[in-house]
C-alpha cells in the first residue's frame, strides 16, 4: 500500500465551485465596463483571455481556466486601447464582487468525510486570498479549511510549487502524504512539482479527461469522488 493521505489540497474554481457559472459571468462583466460604448474592442478583449462572449463559454485553453489574476490583468492591458493597469484591476476588482458562487455538489458532506479520516484541509488558488475568502464565505465555509493560499500570499502561482509547499509546512505535513485536487494541469503540475503523493484531476472544469489524464494519478467526476478513492487506495 502507499503511503498514507493525511491531507488535502484543493484548487478552487473549477474543482470547488463551478468555473464557468462564476467567472464567465465576470469575463463578460468586465469586458462591457472595460469598453462600454465600443462592442470590437470587448471582443478582442474577451478573446485575449479566451472567452467567446456570443457563446459564453471559455476557450479551454483560456487563460482565466489558471492563470493568476495578475496574469489576466497584464494580458488585458497588453491589448488594451489606451487603458491603465490601475483602472483594469480597478474594474476587474469591483466585478468579482457581484459575482455568482456555484459549489460543485454538496462541498459541507465531502469536508465532513474527510475530516472523518482526521485530514488536515486546504485550498490553494491561482485567484486572489481575499476573492478566495469571499467565495467560501458565499458558501457557508469560511471556517472550514486549515490553510487557505492565493496567487498574492508570497508564495507564486502554480504550476509552481510554493503555495503548496507552503500549505504542507503550516499544516505540518509531508507533502508525500497530501494529496492535490484540481481540474487543471497547472494544478497537477503543482502536485509533481511539490513531490505530493497523488494528483487527482476532476472534470467539473473546463479540461477534458483526455486532457488531465497524462499528469494525473486518477480523474475523477467531481470532488465528492474523493473520499471513496481514497478509501480504496
Amino acid at each position: 500500500m502507499s503511503n498514507p493521505i493525511r491531507a488535502a489540497l484543493f484548487d478552487k474554481d473549477g474543482t470547488l465551485f463551478e468555473f464557468e457559472a462564476t467567472w464567465g459571468a465576470w469575463v463578460a462583466a468586465v469586458v462591457r465596463d472595460l469598453a462600454p460604448s465600443d462592442t470590437d474592442q470587448q471582443q478582442r478583449l474577451a478573446e485575449a483571455v479566451g472567452y467567446d462572449l456570443s457563446g459564453a463559454r471559455f476557450r479551454t485553453d483560456s487563460i482565466v481556466i489558471a492563470a493568476s489574476g495578475d496574469e489576466v490583468i497584464a494580458t488585458w492591458f497588453a491589448v488594451s486601447d489606451g487603458l491603465s493597469e490601475h483602472f483594469i484591476r480597478e474594474v476587474c476588482e469591483r466585478n468579482e464582487a457581484a459575482l455568482p458562487v456555484v459549489p460543485c455538489g454538496d462541498l459541507h458532506a465531502l469536508v465532513a468525510a474527510l475530516r472523518s479520516r482526521s485530514m488536515l484541509l486546504g485550498i490553494a488558488t491561482n485567484d486572489y486570498h481575499r476573492v478566495a475568502v469571499e467565495h467560501l464565505a458565499a458558501g457557508g465555509l469560511e471556517h472550514v479549511f486549515d490553510h487557505v493560499l492565493g496567487c498574492d500570499s508570497g508564495y507564486g502561482a502554480k504550476p509552481d510549487p510554493g503555495m503548496l509547499l507552503a500549505f504542507c509546512t503550516l499544516a505540518g505535513v509531508e507533502p508525500r502524504a497530501t494529496v492535490m485536487v484540481g481540474d487543471s494541469t497547472r494544478d497537477l503540475d503543482a502536485a509533481r512539482n511539490a513531490g505530493f503523493g497523488a494528483a487527482v484531476g476532476v472534470l467539473t472544469g473546463p479540461a477534458s479527461r483526455a486532457e488531465l489524464e497524462p499528469f494525473a494519478d486518477v480523474v475523477l467526476d467531481s470532488v465528492a469522488a474523493l473520499p471513496d478513492w481514497l478509501a480504496t487506495r
